[in-house]
């Protein structure tokens, strides 16, 4: 140690050079510690940004499949055998309040949430899908409807009830896949 110390004594400029070597080494090494946290910051809120859009979308999938088990509901009362089986069975199921309930479920989502054009119109076609569905309910089970006029609105009941399981479907994998 010794020795050291009269080295330096003998060379006055080294402890100069010795500071300026480590001031540039602790101020690379403050820049590496600052980006590395920079990076980690960032890949925290990119993660929890990935959680909460995952969490919107498994809220969309939840809202889709409610409106898909009450149109399946209506479907299946549509496929009963007589018309009188029908609108004891939709008296039983139905109300405008559903429908519109839907409505305003699906009106709610944000589209930016979805995640993909396709995924959107597939939402905009679902909620008007439900729109008539409730509007060809609401005729079949109005009073005086002509006899000619009730298989037409069964089957254009039926058509809603299989073109809200297409668009939900589509709706759904259209969100599984924003989500992978």
């Amino acid at each position: 140690m010794h020795c050291i110390i009269e080295w330096m004594d003998l060379h006055q400029g080294t402890a100069a050079w010795v500071q300026a070597v480590f001031s540039v080494l602790a101020i690379a090494g403050a820049y590496w510690i600052g980006k590395s946290q920079s990076r980690a910051a960032l890949q925290s809120v990119e993660h929890a940004h990935r959680l909460v859009l995952a969490e919107k979308r498994k809220a969309i999938l939840s809202i889709i499949e409610a409106a898909g088990v009450r149109t399946k509901a209506i479907s299946d009362a549509f496929d009963l055998t007589s018309e009188s089986e029908m609108l004891l069975q939709l008296y039983k199921i139905y109300d405008k309040t559903i429908i519109d309930a839907m409505v305003r479920a699906l009106s709610s989502v944000p589209m930016y949430d979805v995640g993909s054009t396709a995924g959107i119109l597939a939402l905009q076609s679902l909620h008007d899908q439900v729109v008539f569905l409730g509007k060809s309910v609401e005729a079949f089970i109005a009073e005086g409807m002509s006899a000619r006029a009730r298989p037409v609105l069964i089957g254009n009941a039926k058509d809603r009830c299989a073109c809200i399981q297409q668009h939900s479907a589509e709706l759904a994998q259209a969100l599984r896949t924003a989500v992978e």
